[in-house]
């Protein structure tokens, strides 16, 4: 099926160069539009196709079948399209494709998709953080974001010296909605408390309702954190979850420019994957917790995590604050945390910059300016430090 979509993309572009381009582009969105990350995968899309002025989105949810949203079904005179995890169940069409999903191995086509294993860093970094002494990863054992995640997460923990339980592995989405007993079961065998990684926020649902049912708190007991910061998913559940957030409206418009390059017959030969770091994480309700035996080091973490995403806190003004020596303070940190705290604070920083960098098209002077660095300059050289790389580079302008 893949085959013959790509030679029907082939054809179509060729037909567009000949022909020379139409006034108006009729594209199409196929993706399942029940869950928060497809929806900004589709605002994403349509953003850019606004841009454009020609382009006329044909909107179609994937469910059991192809539901049309917006526009009309005829999908024969389509000019380009991007699908989701549907692609088998694509109806004929003889125009480019681009993918917006974890390819199960490698891509056949044009796709954009989220960095999974930037994902698992992510949420290894942030569960790490809590100070709990135990690990494990809830997901789905054949689907490849799932998979990657994983990786990601124990990679991150291995760098820090730290291992992962046994995990919780569904076979299928069906299992994994009907699975509150089994999560139940196993949460009898690990060792608590615990930081639990869960591949996306319905598979988090599944594990705080079964630890509710099994009498384990959230999260003194069993901290949890999600992945797709779905709004309705996070905050129908009690305590609300805290989740990564990924950038699905940039997926979308890398999906879009893509598609656009597919059209103008500009796609490479071989295929193109890029993935979209992820945001940051929205912490609520079940990760909040400080697991240090040291309540000094609990108030300086809880301190550092508020100031600094919004000014230039330094060691010695946290120390001024909990009346305690700057050297007492950071030994009782690195001990505890692993980590001096002025690399804590970088890290919080370098995040949050990140999620203004990816998710916003806020300029770099006005993050500058609104985290506290005294000029663009300053936010440039710690980018390259920490980051590695300047803003402008972080978000592929140059």
């Amino acid at each position: 099926m893949r085959n013959a979509v790509a030679n029907s993309s082939g054809r179509r572009a060729t037909e567009l160069l000949t022909h020379g381009q139409r006034s108006e582009r009729r594209v199409g969105v196929f993706l399942n539009l029940l869950t928060h990350l497809t929806r900004s995968i589709a605002a994403g899309f349509t953003r850019y196709a606004s841009k454009k002025g020609n382009w006329s989105v044909v909107l179609v949810h994937e469910g059991t079948d192809f539901q049309v949203v917006l526009g009309d079904d005829d999908f024969s005179t389509l000019d380009g399209l991007i699908v989701g995890y549907a692609w088998e169940k694509l109806p004929p069409v003889n125009c480019p494709v681009v993918y917006a999903h974890t390819p199960g191995g490698p891509p056949s086509g044009p796709t954009v998709c989220p960095d999974n294993h930037a994902i698992g860093r992510l949420g290894a970094d942030h569960l790490l953080s809590l100070g709990l002494p135990y690990f494990a990863f809830v997901g789905l054992q054949t689907l490849g974001f799932s998979i990657e995640r994983q990786q990601g997460f124990e990679q991150a923990l291995a760098a820090h010296q730290r291992r992962t339980q046994p995990p919780m592995l569904f076979a299928t989405w069906h299992e994994m909605a009907h699975g509150a007993a089994a999560v139940k079961q196993w949460l009898s065998t690990i060792l608590l408390p615990c930081a639990v990684f869960c591949a996306d926020d319905r598979v988090a649902g599944t594990v705080a309702a079964a630890a509710r049912a099994a009498g384990v708190q959230v999260p003194e007991q069993l901290a949890i954190l999600g992945v797709n910061d779905d709004d309705l998913a996070c905050t129908a559940t009690i305590p609300a979850l805290s989740s990564i957030r990924i950038n699905g409206e940039q997926i979308g418009y890398e999906a879009a420019r893509l598609l656009e390059r597919s059209m103008l017959g500009k796609e490479p030969r071989r295929p193109t994957l890029i993935r979209v770091p992820p945001s940051e994480v929205v912490q609520r309700g079940s990760t909040q917790i400080l697991g240090y035996d040291d309540l000094t080091v609990c108030e300086a973490m809880r301190l550092i995590r508020t100031r600094a995403p919004h000014e230039p806190v330094t060691v010695d003004q946290i120390a001024a604050e909990l009346r305690v020596h700057r050297q007492q303070l950071s030994r009782s940190f690195s001990a505890c945390v692993g980590h001096p705290p002025k690399e804590e604070i970088d890290r919080v920083r370098a995040d949050r910059i990140r999620a203004l960098l990816i998710g916003s098209e806020m300029p770099v002077k006005q993050i500058a300016y609104d985290m506290g660095f005294s000029s663009p300059s300053q936010l440039i050289r710690f980018c390259r430090r920490i980051l590695g790389r300047s803003p402008l580079e972080f978000r592929g302008k140059t």
